[in-house]
């Protein structure tokens, strides 16, 4: 195979695959040699890098993801983020605002449309996408599915949890402009991307 290829689909996102054959530091010139050549195309675009199961040390990953996050503003992922709700699945959805004292919990796929208030707690089995504010507490992931992941178009929280992590929420950033933010577990750890759009 060629040292890297770049792939993207609206399922998907934006994926770089490297060939496992390379060595780390020569994969990491790769990835930061194509993501400066095509810049404005990765912007603020959720990106995996698909290593062909090459095994990487979680200091290292983290050293490198920063590196770009800090260099371009885009988050590379080790797993792949996908919003799937498939036929096996059911999704509850709830008009909002989930009001301040309320305790909203679901064992399916929880769609809110409109605001978390303050003082307000969302628990779900599975994943929860609010399009809206959130300004109270949301867990996702209840009773530790590790796979659950969270979506808020904004995000105020008072706590946020996916399964048995807790969100440290000095990581939300509120300063770039945005259209949403994705939550999800990686590598034992919450991870916060920012989404912009994009075609």
């Amino acid at each position: 195979m060629s040292k890297i290829s770049v792939k993207g689909d609206l399922r998907e996102g934006i994926k770089i695959i490297v060939n496992p054959n390379l060595n780390w530091e020569e994969i990491k010139e790769l990835v930061k040699e194509e993501i400066k050549k095509r810049e404005k195309f990765f912007k603020k675009s959720h990106v995996y890098l698909d290593l062909q199961g090459k095994d990487i040390g979680k200091e290292e990953w983290y050293e490198f993801q920063k590196e770009i996050l800090e260099k371009y503003g885009i988050m590379l992922s080790k797993e792949l983020i996908r919003l799937e709700i498939s036929s096996a699945n059911t999704a509850k959805i709830i008009l909002g605002p989930i009001r301040s004292g309320r305790l909203l919990t679901s064992r399916d796929n929880l769609l809110i449309i409109g605001d978390v208030n303050s003082g307000s707690e969302v628990v779900c089995h599975k994943s929860i996408f609010v399009l809206g504010k959130v300004r109270g507490s949301i867990w996702a992931g209840y009773g530790n599915n590790e796979k659950a992941t969270i979506f808020a178009l904004e995000l105020e929280p008072e706590r946020v949890q996916i399964a048995n992590y807790i969100l440290d929420l000095s990581l939300i950033d509120n300063k770039n402009k945005k259209l949403g933010y994705w939550i999800y577990l990686e590598d034992g750890e919450l991870k916060v991307n920012l989404y912009s759009g994009g075609k």
